[in-house]
């Protein structure tokens, strides 16, 4: 997703850690005498925060992160009404974001809007004219000239940050003129558009040019009214939103649409898109346009649609391609739960924690979110933001977007830039939620990679604001590694033990708590220290956990089970807790039933099953007296044997009515009861321990006769 990526170095992040060690070194010197804590304004320890820094600083490395490894990070470098010339202003803004780990720029409609340059560029005019003609009473867009744009993207193009260019699909505003229009009057319908007349040439688009006006043939619609002879798209949300509504059904639109997109990209140098109110656009249109732009570039072009709507995963699946990613406005509502200080930090939704995980852009709050006024009523996330920025700036799955109002004019970015460093750097590997988790506090885990030492966190976030501190017991999937918390949040130090579990603590606290706690540097890589412990889970146990043996000589981990022909299979799992076993698929017994021995190698994962037995003493047939009428009985064993058994009747005798099922080779020993076709349960458990023959079971009996009774 970005090629241009490059290792960056990591002097930037040391100056300005050194500037904070010098001045909490000063803090923390004018109080030794006193005995006090440093306290910094949000009531964190200064101590603490010395402490942090000097591990990150004094180590002078930081962990090598390969560039083609490089954790994507979206910076939204606007917000409404802000940033006039901005382009002449990116240079300064971007430098210290790419070191501290931005990867990409969201930036704003760069397109001529219908107001000049009071335009934020929603109200979009001339695709073609990036602040180069002299339209709408400005050669300017409100951002600066296309020159000025130039240079600001390669710019970014030079600190190895990608630039997504904000484009309005579903509508455009300021036409020249009006158009007679049967049944509606005269209407604002006819577009000049000097840009697109110098760009948009069947010399240079060939094939997807085409000689037609932008004129009320090229809108379905304005003011929720249809034009005559037009109906509205294959829209996943109400087809329209506002201005002129753009025809997408019409073939000449989409060709340009096309020219378009690759000029941005190949041409002015772009590298992503940002698409506006994308549900409510032609759904067939945006899925062949994301797709052939993407086609005829070798660039790996990164789409995002803002799809306002309450199942974001549905929209997608209605687009249908997967390039498309999506703003995860269903995560958001979770922050503005948090922000009400009443959150159960257990559950979390949002499309980053579903199977479209990996097509979901993160945010906080964005230009329609946060706005002056709030002219959308939008639920506001005002406390608990930095903890929501440490959830998506940690996770595994989707890519975190920084909004620019949060960083300069709300004063997170002290905050926002440690977070940032720590998703750069320590961020990588898979991601384990945790049992640990309470209705106050969230915890999750970066097991690091194996390539890169010094990599992986343990991350701590409070939900309450109670001033005080928690500790919790966490598998770390580091064993033997010394943490220490990057924030500065909490002072000191937490040592794993061989299973990689150590006690971490955390402030339950609004104001500083979030922890996300790193493995020191320079730590000589703990020796492989094995498993301390392993369980078989499957059918012949009912996917509860046994107890393997080590095998002192081997060095294996070894069971022995007993399989029934009814699709059986096993997993290893380490903890018994089902966050890691292996092999990822459940492993299938090919060989029939019977008793395996079960080895499983905990260095390289490796699994064998080794047939010792064909199992049991012969066959055994299991009679068993019905307690009311049904139209089948049926066994139900585990713990030896697996899969339910269907029995036939057998007849009338002693007064009862008897059912049977003959087990050919049963296996030496199991468990079972029975039930029936009504959905009655006789659950009294029999053990059934290789006896040959008939044997006869009773209702409500766990005895095994040899005669029928």
């Amino acid at each position: 997703m970005h090629p241009k990526h490059q290792g960056r170095t990591t002097a930037a992040v040391w100056k300005a850690s050194a500037f904070r060690i010098v001045l909490l070194s000063i803090m923390a010197a004018a109080l030794v005498s006193c005995s006090n804590v440093v306290m910094n304004q949000d009531g964190s320890s200064a101590a603490a925060e010395l402490e942090a820094l000097s591990r990150s600083a004094g180590t002078g490395e930081l962990p090598e992160i390969p560039s083609y490894q490089v954790n994507p990070t979206i910076y939204q470098a606007f917000y409404w009404d802000a940033y006039p010339g901005l382009w002449t202003q990116l240079e300064d803004i971007a430098a210290p974001l790419a070191e501290a780990g931005i990867t990409d720029m969201w930036l704003p409609p760069a397109a001529k809007g219908f107001s000049g340059t009071y335009s934020v560029g929603y109200d979009v005019y001339d695709f073609w004219d990036l602040g180069e003609f002299d339209q709408k009473g400005t050669v300017p867009t409100r951002y600066g000239t296309r020159s000025e744009l130039d240079a600001a993207l390669q710019a970014l193009d030079n600190m190895g940050i990608d630039a997504y260019f904000d484009v309005v699909f579903n509508h455009r505003m300021g036409a020249d003129r009006q158009q007679y229009i049967d049944g509606m009057g005269n209407v604002w319908t006819d577009f000049d558009l000097n840009g697109r007349d110098v760009y948009y040439t069947p010399e240079a688009w060939g094939g997807l040019y085409h000689d037609f006006d932008w004129d009320w043939t090229a809108f379905n619609g304005i003011d929720g009214q249809l034009f005559p002879g037009k109906y509205w798209g294959n829209n996943y949300h109400w087809p329209y939103l506002m201005g002129n509504d753009v025809d997408h059904n019409r073939p000449e639109i989409v060709d340009e649409m096309k020219a378009w997109g690759e000029w941005i990209i190949e041409d002015v140098g772009f590298d992503g898109f940002r698409m506006d109110a994308v549900a409510h656009v032609d759904s067939d249109f945006t899925r062949d346009w994301v797709n052939h732009v993407q086609a005829v570039t070798d660039k790996d072009v990164f789409f995002v649609g803002e799809a306002w709507v309450g199942d974001v995963g549905g929209y997608l699946d209605h687009v249908g391609t997967g390039h498309l990613s999506a703003f995860d406005f269903a995560l958001r509502e979770d922050f503005v739960s948090l922000s009400s200080g009443n959150k159960d930090m257990r559950w979390w939704g949002g499309l980053v924690n579903s199977d479209k995980g990996s097509q979901a852009v993160t945010f906080v709050d964005n230009h329609d979110t946060s706005r002056e006024g709030n002219p959308y009523g939008n639920p506001q996330v005002i406390n608990y933001k930095n903890q929501a920025y440490a959830y998506i700036l940690m996770k595994e799955q989707g890519v975190p977007t920084v909004f620019a109002r949060d960083y300069e004019e709300f004063g997170m970015a002290p905050t926002l830039d440690t977070l940032i460093e720590a998703r750069r750097y320590f961020a990588y590997g898979a991601g384990h939620e945790q049992s640990a988790n309470t209705e106050a506090v969230y915890t999750y885990v970066r097991e690091g990679l194996d390539s890169v030492p010094g990599t992986g966190l343990v991350m701590l976030i409070s939900g309450r604001d109670w001033g005080i501190q928690e500790t919790f017991s966490i598998n770390s999937h580091q064993p033997n590694t010394e943490f220490y918390d990057y924030t500065g949040n909490v002072g000191g130090t937490v040592v794993t033990d061989a299973s990689g579990y150590g006690n971490f603590p955390v402030s339950i606290s609004e104001s500083s708590g979030w922890s996300i706690w790193v493995p020191v540097a320079d730590q000589e890589p703990p020796a492989p220290a094995g498993w301390s412990q392993a369980y078989f889970r499957g059918t012949p146990n009912s996917w509860s956990t046994s107890q393997m043996v080590k095998d002192a000589d081997t060095g294996l981990w070894e069971f022995t089970a007993v399989f029934g022909s009814d699709n059986p299979r096993f997993k290893i799992d380490r903890y018994g807790d089902w966050t890691e076993s292996y092999p990822q698929q459940d492993y299938l017994i090919t060989d029939g039933s019977g008793e395996y021995l079960i080895s499983f190698d905990d260095d390289g994962k490796e699994i064998t099953a080794e047939k010792i037995d064909d199992g049991g003493t012969g066959s055994v047939t299991i009679h068993y007296a019905e307690y009311e009428y049904a139209s089948e009985y049926i066994i139900h064993p585990w713990d030896g044997l697996s899969g339910n058994i269907s029995m036939s009747y057998d007849g009338f005798y002693n007064d009862r009515h008897w059912w049977s099922a003959t087990l050919e080779n049963a296996p030496a020993s199991f468990m079972f009861c029975f039930t029936n076709s009504n959905g009655s349960w006789d659950g009294v458990n029999r053990e059934y321990g290789g006896q040959s023959g008939d044997i006869y079971v009773l209702p409500g009996e766990s005895q095994l006769y040899e005669l029928r009774p």
